[in-house]
């Protein structure tokens, strides 16, 4: 598991786990980045990323794309072990009502 910003371009991750406070949680997750959402970094630009996510694109800026943590396996392989991720309970968030 790595923060997104580490991400070699061109390369999908799916999302393990969103970190920081519940407006910044809540936020990330109305553009649609939820936990097992594959993503794709198109783009770094210094330190700032564009990623694909749900067939949109989106610019990051580094302290938001830090917060978010993926992995190249795919989202059954492997769950979140930091206790405030709801995945790491297994308290699945329900993906259906965001898309």
């Amino acid at each position: 598991m790595m923060p997104l910003n580490w991400l070699r371009p061109d390369t999908t991750g799916y999302v393990k786990c969103i970190r920081g406070h519940d407006g910044t949680c809540r936020h990330l997750r109305s553009l649609g980045i939820t936990e097992g959402e594959p993503v794709r970094l198109t783009h770094r630009n210094g330190k700032n990323v564009i990623i694909a996510v749900r067939g949109c694109r989106l610019a990051l800026d580094e302290s938001l794309a830090l917060r978010i943590f993926v992995s190249e396996e795919s989202p059954e392989e492997e769950l979140c072990s930091c206790p405030a991720c709801p995945m790491s309970s297994g308290n699945s968030p329900d993906r259906t009502k965001s898309r």
